[in-house]
């Protein structure tokens, strides 16, 4: 099995991220990959992958005066929504909000991640394409992740030992050990939650929050949109959680 030189080389730097800001005590949104759609996704990956990306990138002014109205605005929205709730304001003030915080922008103490840098229609392992083996020199999602999980996840655990961000919110729940392993260590996948809460009502969605040795807090939430946090209501209920179970001072921080 021969690996893609330029993948690798893209896979361990800062690709697949929208970034934001690297001030210390942030609030950080880790998802689990590039969502780019089902149109023409190996063209914009393989124009990806031919781009430089080792420095940590930002939305600029224009990006995210876009934000909310272009492609992305089922999940920006959501984003942003949960960042307004977590500030403790009332979520039909999201936009304000993220006007206010600088929701992924440069100077802001927020920054929008994803664990792997590959775009797929779907997380399960079986839809793994053959243009993706191609791409990449996987034949296999699962021989990508791990690979992933050896070189790319050093990155996360390098970004948050300099930047120390005190709160790391997750999506996606059956990825929970991945996020683990990106962001703490491998015995606390082994260790139970701190706490966890449900917000479903005809469905589970479930949350867990761990308190990690270094002082900073994970929470893996669903996955924000269809299928997980899909309402107003779970998404204001959901970051009420997060505050309540967050020091008031690290909140300060990116208010």
């Amino acid at each position: 099995m021969k690996i893609n030189p330029s993948f690798e080389k893209w896979a361990c730097s800062y690709s697949g991220y929208e970034g934001g800001g690297l001030k210390s005590n942030g609030i950080w949104l880790c998802g689990i990959e590039w969502g780019m759609g089902e149109n023409g996704v190996r063209e914009i990956v393989e124009r990806d992958i031919q781009k430089d990306h080792s420095q940590f990138p930002s939305l600029t002014d224009e990006e995210f005066k876009s934000y909310f109205t272009g492609k992305w605005t089922q999940f920006s929205k959501k984003a942003g929504k949960l960042f307004t709730a977590i500030n403790g304001i009332a979520i039909s003030d999201y936009q304000k909000t993220c006007e206010s915080i600088q929701l992924f922008q440069k100077d802001s103490a927020t920054a929008k991640l994803n664990l792997y840098p590959m775009s797929c229609r779907e997380a399960d392992e079986s839809t793994w394409e053959k243009w993706q083996f191609e791409v990449t020199g996987f034949p296999t999602k699962a021989l990508y992740k791990a690979w992933c999980q050896e070189n790319r996840f050093p990155l996360f655990q390098k970004l948050k030992r300099e930047c120390k961000p005190k709160v790391i919110v997750c999506t996606g729940t059956s990825f929970t050990p991945d996020f683990l392993l990106a962001f703490s260590n491998p015995e606390m996948i082994f260790q139970p939650a701190d706490a966890q809460i449900d917000v479903g009502s005809k469905r589970s969605r479930p949350c867990v929050h761990y308190d990690l040795k270094d002082g900073s807090h994970l929470f893996v939430i669903p996955f924000i949109g269809n299928w997980g946090l899909n309402s107003d209501e779970q998404i204001a209920a959901v970051g009420s959680w997060i505050r309540a179970r967050v020091s008031k001072s690290i909140l300060q921080n990116v208010s």
